[in-house]
């Protein structure tokens, strides 16, 4: 792994540290509760806007464990604490509309009337493209990337966009690879699973 990608590595530990310091400090001036709401949620937003910019996320197959940065891995690790303290992120289905409103600010493509269950998980933020009068079931999970070996061994990394298209409702428990695209006005069954369909040997 290169040097940013270990650097990219202590993000996690270094938003948590951030989020504790301003909650300390918010017990003692009311007014840093504005540093706590930025640490929380805007922090993260704008490191990885920035990030996107000087390494934009790519698509397609690469080996992760190279020398050669790998911009998902630093993106990955940007939405990190969310899905160590999924809490942090559910509380924005309080207000509706402002759930799909924070994945567009990751770069997400979410049409109008999309609604999201609180448990839902979404692992690569970026790489969602949904379109409008969409139902998220309860506990539906959502990963653009895949980790396999190749015949050397070697980890190698396959990144592609989920999409789905207008109308569609997606029932409980439903589980979605990269890659994966489902047709508009489309009715998912509960647990219905599509997992990545790539070659594991396509890079050696």
């Amino acid at each position: 792994m290169s040097l940013m990608g270990r650097v990219m590595g202590l993000f996690p530990f270094f938003h948590t540290t951030l989020i504790a310091t301003n909650l300390i400090l918010s017990l003692y001036t009311p007014t840093a509760l504005f540093g706590l709401f930025f640490s929380i949620w805007l922090f993260p937003l704008m490191c990885w806007r920035l990030h996107q910019k000087i390494w934009p996320l790519k698509t397609g197959l690469s080996r992760i464990a190279r020398k050669a940065y790998s911009p998902w891995w630093g993106s990955f690790q940007m939405q990190q604490l969310f899905l160590i303290l999924p809490g942090l992120e559910r509380i924005l289905h309080v207000v509706p509309g402002l759930f799909s409103l924070w994945l567009r600010g990751w770069g997400a493509k979410v049409g109008k009337n999309v609604f999201w269950t609180p448990h839902t998980l979404i692992l690569d933020r970026p790489l969602m493209n949904l379109g409008d009068n969409i139902v998220v079931g309860h506990r539906c999970s959502f990963s653009s990337h895949v980790i396999s070996l190749n015949k050397t061994g070697e980890l190698v990394l396959f990144v592609r966009p989920i999409v789905i298209g207008s109308g569609v409702f997606i029932g409980a428990g439903s589980d979605f690879g990269p890659g994966t695209e489902v047709a508009p006005n489309s009715q998912l069954p509960l647990e219905s699973k599509f997992y990545a369909n790539f070659k594991r040997t396509s890079i050696h």
